[in-house]
């Protein structure tokens, strides 16, 4: 088996499990003990079995849903994971529209060399593009119950000066949004 979950990734989606059947079904169905599964959620350790993670990884997988990996360079080096299911649907139209654009520019390409060139541009999402738009829906989120708790009225000047004193810069819509349309192509 050449792939491996993470530890991290064996973690939550071990948690997930255990939240959804209990950690003696979970326990049970992998032949461990009870005390073998919290490790596993504490990510002190991970299953030896290769199989067993993967197993893990796929069966969790329908309770937290996809995410966003970034391996790393080495055979002992830590992958970075993004569990947000907002931040992967982003990703995922984010690669549909650069899927899209990519091909609308092939079909009007000139030549076979633009075709090549435009053909070897990448379409996928990078780990730190999406992780960019998970600390801006963190930060929105945090400004959001700031508002509500502080009773800032959306975009007044106390809402903009609380945000400058927690962020270190101005916030403006119309810059994160045509950031965000940016990336998305």
């Amino acid at each position: 088996m050449s792939w491996r979950p993470s530890t991290e990734l064996v973690s939550v989606r071990t948690q997930a499990l255990v939240d959804r059947d209990g950690r003696a079904s979970v326990a049970s169905f992998y032949d461990v003990s009870e005390r073998t599964v919290q490790n596993w959620i504490d990510g002190n350790t991970s299953p030896r079995s290769a199989a067993n993670a993967v197993s893990i990884s796929r069966r969790g997988r329908v309770e937290t849903g996809a995410v966003i990996q970034q391996r790393g360079g080495g055979r002992f080096s830590s992958s970075r994971t993004i569990y947000n299911p907002s931040v992967t649907r982003a990703a995922r139209t984010i690669a549909q529209n650069r899927r899209e654009q990519r091909q609308a520019e092939v079909s009007v390409a000139r030549n076979a060399r633009q075709r090549q060139m435009i053909e070897s541009r990448p379409v996928d999402v990078t780990y730190s593009e999406m992780r960019g738009v998970e600390q801006n829906l963190d930060r929105l989120r945090e400004a959001e119950i700031a508002r509500r708790e502080g009773g800032y009225d959306y975009e007044s000047e106390d809402w903009y000066d609380w945000w400058e004193e927690n962020y270190g810069y101005d916030y403006d819509w119309d810059d994160f949004r045509s950031l965000y349309e940016q990336m998305s192509g």
